[in-house]
């Protein structure tokens, strides 16, 4: 009997131990933390992969980002959607314009970035990655902590917003890549960020570069 005791008390002992590992880190601490790394980012570029669902259809689509926190521009590629394969987006703070080179029609559009930029997710402002991934101005809970052997992996529940929750994923080295959406707990969309380079030094050129065709304002 004692040593059933003395099993149980361990098991007891053991599992305090591993619900207080998990638990190491309050939301605030990890705001603070996701908060710090992405304001030290100047610049990166990666792939990004947005899914929406509409009805019974979801729409994915798969660009190549690069943004400057610095120069306050954001470029995104389009390289695998089933109508907008090879457009190329170019938003540019300063000015609040963006160009869009549209390879059907050989041309670039100018507007305005309210006006353009939902068309394409252009309305995250990802020359400022502490917008995009808000966890200031809403309410936040962390729900979870998955351990890896590349480190540990936190999500985040984000509410606030009328009749929508948002999870995001946050990596080991306190970068969001991942962006979770349900409304009435119906999943709606994601995005999720790979091949994440940090720091590349992105030039204005590297940027804004597009090919040579007319341009019509608008």
């Amino acid at each position: 009997m004692k040593k059933q005791i003395i099993a149980v008390s361990a098991i007891i002992l053991l599992l305090g131990l591993m619900s207080s590992s998990v638990w190491a880190i309050t939301i605030q601490e990890l705001t603070a933390k996701v908060e710090s790394e992405l304001t030290a980012i100047e610049d990166f570029r990666g792939v990004l992969t947005i899914n929406q669902v509409t009805g019974e259809r979801t729409e994915e689509m798969k660009m190549q980002i690069g943004a400057s926190q610095v120069l306050g521009i954001a470029r995104l590629e389009v390289i695998d959607h089933w109508l907008f394969e090879g457009m190329i987006f170019v938003a540019d703070q300063e000015s609040a314009k963006v160009r869009t080179y549209t390879p059907i029609l050989h041309q670039i559009m100018v507007g305005n970035i309210e006006d353009l930029g939902a068309e394409a997710g252009l309305a995250l402002d990802f020359t400022d990655l502490t917008s995009v991934f808000d966890l200031q101005t809403l309410e936040t809970e962390l729900v979870d902590i998955k351990h890896s052997d590349t480190g540990d992996v936190y999500v985040v529940r984000l509410s606030g917003v009328v009749d929508q929750v948002q999870y995001i994923w946050i990596d080991h080295q306190f970068r969001p890549y991942q962006l979770e959406v349900y409304e009435e707990e119906r999943f709606v969309g994601s995005m999720i960020l790979i091949d994440l380079v940090v720091n590349p030094g992105l030039t204005t050129q590297q940027l804004t570069d597009l090919p040579e065709v007319p341009e019509v304002r608008f």
